[in-house]
């Protein structure tokens, strides 16, 4: 879901965008959509799955960790 929104938003600002106004020359939409709108958004998701990864591995390590010093607690 969280992926879905940040992409979403992204495809409206670029939509929005003059640069991508070549709809009125006659181009067709998935002409706009590969060469102006993909490469601006594929960012802005890329950004979003990187942070997520990260943020998995950090809880995987806290996990781990307190997963360690309970049975070293319990005497085993």
């Amino acid at each position: 879901m969280q992926y879905a929104r940040t992409v979403r938003g992204s495809t409206l600002v670029e939509k929005n965008k003059d640069t991508s106004g070549g709809a009125g020359l006659g181009v067709s939409p998935l002409a706009i959509m590969g060469k102006h709108v993909l490469p601006n958004v594929l960012g802005s998701g890329a950004r979003a799955g990187t942070v997520h990864v990260a943020t998995a591995v950090l809880t995987e390590a806290t996990l781990s960790s307190l997963g360690r010093r309970s049975a070293d607690h319990t005497g085993r």
